[in-house]
């Protein structure tokens, strides 16, 4: 399980602080247990953390990769001037781990949690990765886009 409510925290405390400016891209990079076998949804979540701290809804959405390579890529396009890319991979025998960029007009913040993941770094209180409770219409996205190869309007 992926632990990431901390992370959360601190990102929109910079976020609120304005450190980073206008908030304009947003890399998502998550490599999760090949046993987890939920890729689509997992795909869907993490572009909806992108689409939550860039403060724009999605737009449009292209989608590279397949559930049988164990890997998906996502391309974002939110706003105006805003994008993100929300990468998973499966892969069996490693821990879970994720790297996030995010760059604004004015810096960038990067947290790369595998660290913490292998310190097991886990509490109470923190947000874990979970799909039940994903916008309508993010998984669908990620799947036609899958299947038509190339980018589809987010519904919903």
């Amino acid at each position: 399980m992926i632990y990431l409510a901390g992370v959360r925290k601190a990102i929109k405390k910079e976020l609120e602080q304005g450190r980073l400016g206008t908030p304009v891209f947003a890399r998502l990079v998550m490599v999760v247990s090949s046993d987890h076998g939920h890729l689509l949804p997992v795909c869907a979540m993490a572009s909806e953390m992108i689409e939550e701290f860039l403060g724009q809804s999605i737009q449009t959405i292209f989608a590279r990769g397949s559930i049988e390579s164990g890997s998906i890529s996502v391309q974002l396009h939110l706003g105006a001037i805003q994008t993100g890319q929300a990468i998973v991979t499966l892969k069996r025998g490693v821990l879970p781990g994720v790297d996030l960029l995010l760059v604004g007009d004015r810096g960038t913040l990067r947290h790369d949690l595998s660290e913490a993941i292998l310190a097991g770094e886990t509490h109470d209180d923190l947000w874990r990765v979970g799909t039940d409770s994903i916008k309508p219409g993010l998984v669908g996205a990620v799947e036609e886009s899958l299947k038509i190869g190339r980018p589809v309007r987010v519904r919903g």
